[in-house]
């Protein structure tokens, strides 16, 4: 209709009643996301672990640290360091990342290692 000369709405005006009519994300499809409700910490030990992989410098040679962590008391059950990282290496410490235990591996390089 604008390039016929027909008729002009302004982008703003658009939104505006898209928004009145609720129409606004309707067409994609927006969907709910549970991002910012925060983390539910486990009720008791060994019900949520956690696990990472760090690149860290030992002495000038790259090694790989693998660390497990129990959500419940923070605590480290288990860790490695591995000259190689191939698919065992993960499956021996179970393949999830977190947060938690990325902090940890954060620490462990800003405190021990550098």
């Amino acid at each position: 209709m604008i390039d016929e000369d027909i008729a002009a709405v302004s982008p703003a005006s658009v939104y505006r009643i898209l928004k009145e009519k609720n129409l606004l994300y309707h067409w994609n499809g927006k969907k709910s996301s549970a991002k910012g409700n925060g983390f539910k910490k486990p009720k008791a030990p060994h019900e949520h672990w956690h696990m990472d992989i760090a690149y860290i410098n030992v002495m000038g040679s790259f090694m790989f640290l693998i660390s497990v962590l129990d959500g419940y008391s923070r605590m480290i059950l288990h860790h490695e360091l591995r000259t190689t990282m191939t698919e065992y290496d993960v499956q021996i410490t179970l393949p999830q990342s977190n947060g938690k235990i990325e902090r940890f591996h954060g620490t462990i390089k800003s405190e021990a290692i550098r």
